[in-house]
């Protein structure tokens, strides 16, 4: 079947809005929900106790009417005491993204030198789609446990992300359909569900413990008790029959919760799972892919469902249906696979668009390759771009940008290829990646400091990457980079501090920063410093470029003055920059060389990540103007704009000569 693309292109900054829009929408049914079940619990409570203390003609702290505010408030702060611990327990558990959630599923991380043909494959899907969205190549899980076909995505942000797959999924999809899966999933990735779903599963587990709450209740108060206290004490033995009745009572009511929990799923979830159907035809250009898979599992006996304990809390965040069939077709958190498979297959061709390569084209060679081989999408040259294209280009990877992937992870030389999936060689890759090509005494320098400061093993491993890393084409740096961060993440908090000293220091030999170590540094102190040192980047979205004009001032300086060119040149370009931005460029100041410019770099970035998403296009744009004021975008230029949207959560595709962006 020929491949075809959708009509629509995802919105990147739009779906981030609605992503927030969503999570708001999810704390109004939440207070709803805790509200209903309060109101629940008193009026059982009320009903039990005031008939036990009528039954025993006594006048206690819960007699009169109906409505008692003793009672009351005792129910209330009760509940939310029980809603809110639960939420912020479940919340604290997660904290550590989505390696916490692939834990709750006993997932197992995969070898990234695994020689497991299925887990091969799927690894390469990954990687490829990573590169060819602009995002760090996520951990990759597999529950063995789990024979059906299913898979989700989870954590903070790309930066914390990872994907895991039922074993099930390996053994039954196609590569095309397996890649159609892994598109999904990427769209949740970059399209800002995947923190809503994990804030929805912290906050939902509140609403469940309530019926945890009722049953325990009941079982403490256990009937046998109430048989010795009867016997010896009728009153004694009334109330605490009461006290059991009321136990049985909040169990069924936490069923309420159970009820609102998947509303709540379903209402904020369903669409989002159409959106990122969608996305991944966008992706692939291949509806049969994910369309494939979607049959797969109506044809399944397993199906989708996913047999493990915490599938009710975390439902929402699968690619299928992971529980039973709801008896009540608007409580399921997934659309039916039939309305789904429909919806993919009406998509059509847009009017111009380049022809796509066929199926054979994106099927996996071996991991050998040759050093210094350029792939046929590579960006050698520099292209001309138009700021509104690069920013259109954000969050919305093509089926070219894949195939360029596929190609260029596949040409690199395998020593590096194999040293970049462990630890050692990962970091060892990164050093050599570092080590100045050009000037002797700088790379003397270098070799000193590796050889006192780091580990003896990791400083042979240089030594014996360099000629393979000096050999490798500009346009291999960058991407092979991206493909040692799950090997990177598995360090310590001790190895990561030591090995961000490491870099800064390697950087730092020449008392200058150019435009790939500032990209580099950019792309792994992003990643590892959430991934690692757990520093979740900031989520609030709550500042105007209007407010921010100093950090923006620095940011834009910086790119001008790196641009080359002389001063005149740099000038020009911070003025095409301003000319993006409208009436608040008046108010944005021009930067001139200073000692320290990097951390102002690093420290402004930090603050722009609270920018709206629309000011944050803004902002891609006058980046794009500034490093296009010649009207070309070098490849070293490309990576900058990669990098500082990456810093903004913006991922960014790569830059493929002769091929439109979006």
């Amino acid at each position: 079947m020929a491949r075809e693309a959708p009509n629509m292109v995802i919105d990147f900054f739009g779906q981030q809005d609605q992503a927030r829009k969503n999570t708001r929408r999810l704390v109004v049914l939440f207070i709803c929900a805790v509200v209903c079940i309060i109101v629940a619990i008193y009026f059982a409570a009320a009903l039990i106790f005031l008939g036990v203390e009528a039954k025993a003609g006594t006048t206690g702290t819960f007699s009169a009417p109906l409505w008692n505010p003793a009672l009351f408030l005792i129910v209330t702060v009760s509940t939310l005491a029980v809603v809110l611990l639960s939420s912020a327990w479940k919340t604290h558990s997660l904290s550590s993204g989505g390696e916490a959630v692939a834990r709750m599923f006993n997932g197992r991380l995969v070898d990234s030198n695994t020689s497991d043909p299925d887990e091969r494959k799927l690894l390469n899907v990954v990687e490829e789609m990573a590169i060819a969205s602009g995002t760090p190549v996520p951990p990759v899980y597999i529950m063995d446990d789990e024979e059906s076909i299913n898979a989700f995505a989870a954590g903070y942000s790309p930066e914390d992300a990872v994907v895991a797959f039922t074993r099930g999924s390996l053994q039954r999809l196609s590569r095309d359909e397996l890649q159609g899966v892994v598109a999904h999933e990427f769209s949740h990735i970059l399209n800002g569900d995947m923190r809503m779903n994990i804030r929805l599963t912290g906050i939902l587990f509140g609403i469940l413990a309530i019926s945890v709450a009722g049953y325990l209740i009941f079982r403490i108060v256990h009937p046998a008790s109430y048989r010795r206290r009867s016997s010896r004490d009728k009153d004694g033995g009334g109330a605490v029959l009461a006290i059991m009745l009321f136990g049985l009572i909040i169990w069924v009511i936490g069923w309420i919760g159970v009820f609102f929990g998947r509303f709540i799923k379903a209402a904020v979830s369903r669409q989002r799972e159409y959106l990122a159907d969608a996305a991944a035809v966008q992706f692939t250009r291949y509806p049969a892919g994910i369309a494939g898979a979607l049959r797969k599992i109506g044809g399944f006996s397993e199906g989708s469902r996913v047999k493990n304990a915490h599938t009710e809390e975390t439902s929402h965040m699968f690619f299928g249906e992971a529980m039973r069939p709801a008896w009540f077709s608007l409580m399921a958190t997934h659309p039916p696979l039939e309305e789904r498979i429909r919806r993919l297959e009406a998509g059509k061709v847009p009017e111009g668009a380049p022809p796509a390569p066929s199926g054979a084209a994106f099927q996996t060679p071996g991991a050998a390759g040759f050093a210094g081989a350029t792939p046929a999408a590579a960006p050698a040259a520099p292209k001309s771009v138009r700021p509104e294209t690069m920013s259109n280009s954000v969050g919305a990877p093509q089926v070219e940008h894949i195939a360029y992937a596929s190609e260029l992870r596949n040409s690199l030389p395998g020593d590096l290829l194999d040293a970049a999936r462990e630890t050692y060689g990962a970091r060892a890759i990164i050093f050599a990646l570092l080590f100045d090509r050009f000037d002797d005494d700088v790379r003397q320098l270098q070799n000193d400091y590796l050889r006192n400061h780091a580990e003896a093993d990791i400083y042979a491993e240089t030594l014996r990457l360099l000629p393979a890393v000096f050999e490798l084409g500009p346009e291999y740096r960058l991407p092979l980079a991206d493909l040692t961060l799950p090997a990177l993440r598995r360090m310590s908090s001790g190895q990561y501090a030591r090995f961000h000293e490491q870099i800064e220091s390697l950087v730092s030999m020449d008392e200058q920063v150019d435009l790939f170590e500032f990209a580099l540094r950019h792309v792994l102190f992003t990643t590892l410093d959430a991934a690692v040192a757990g520093q979740h980047p900031r989520q609030q979205t709550d500042r105007s470029l209007a407010q921010c004009t100093d950090d923006a001032g620095v940011l834009l300086s910086y790119l001008a003055l790196t641009g080359g060119g002389d001063d005149a040149d740099a000038e020009a370009a911070f003025a095409a920059a301003l000319q993006e931005l409208g009436q608040v460029s008046a108010r944005i100041a021009w930067q001139p060389p200073q000692e320290g410019i990097i951390a102002r770099v690093d420290e402004a970035l930090r603050e722009l990540k609270r920018l709206t998403m629309p000011d944050r296009r803004r902002l891609i744009r006058a980046c794009t103007a500034s490093i296009a004021r010649d009207g070309m975008v070098s490849l070293r230029e490309a990576e900058v704009l990669r990098a500082v949207a990456a810093a903004l959560q913006c991922p960014m595709p790569p830059l493929l000569a002769g091929r439109p962006l979006a």
